[in-house]
């Protein structure tokens, strides 16, 4: 009897911490400077890509934008199919909101990288700028506009990501599971 309310509360204990169970969130500080005064900050959100650990789609995130000229406001262009390549609304950019934060200066943003809107109705497009395909990721480049022109070229870095943890709902599963292993050892015992 002993045995299987110890089963019982071994597969409720098994269920709660499997990688489903988990919502394996990131949020993190960004910063991304090219030459001069241009300096780019702000937020990122995202949910790790399933099966594909440290990789992250972005969700969402904003910030700030100062070209040398002035500063706007960003908010994150979300992609209608996350992880995957989608067009810009204004057609000028391809991206995918895609970052793996722990790899390290150069290799955080993929070629596609992350699209942002601006408040004065422009994009931006933050990448990674490893042409050839499979040559050295030194830094990244940014294009601002509607038309795709290449601005600069800098560094893009990102601070404070947070490590994956259980969802809440999965604590309200196993509360349920161990009354029901209490009630079935309750009863073997009696």
């Amino acid at each position: 009897m002993k045995k299987l309310s110890l089963v019982l509360l071994a597969l409720a204990l098994a269920l709660a911490t499997t990688p489903a169970a988990l919502a394996n969130p990131m949020a993190a500080d960004f910063t991304f400077t090219g030459p001069g005064s241009v300096v780019g900050t702000g937020v990122l959100i995202g949910v790790q890509q399933a099966g594909n650990p440290g990789v992250y789609n972005v969700t969402g995130g904003y910030g700030t934008f100062n070209d040398g000229s002035g500063s706007v406001s960003l908010s994150l262009v979300i992609n209608p199919i996350p992880g995957n390549v989608s067009y810009s609304p204004t057609g000028g950019f391809i991206y995918d909101n895609v970052v793996t934060p722990a790899a390290g200066p150069g290799l955080i943003l993929d070629y596609w990288g992350l699209l942002f809107a601006e408040a004065h109705s422009g994009e931006l497009n933050l990448y990674a700028n490893n042409l050839p395909v499979g040559g050295p990721v030194t830094d990244i480049s940014y294009e601002e506009g509607r038309n795709g022109t290449l601005v600069a070229s800098g560094t893009f870095s990102m601070t404070g990501f947070t490590l994956p943890v259980p969802e809440p709902s999965m604590a309200f599963l196993l509360i349920p599971a161990l009354g029901f292993v209490g009630v079935i050892r309750k009863k073997f015992m009696a």
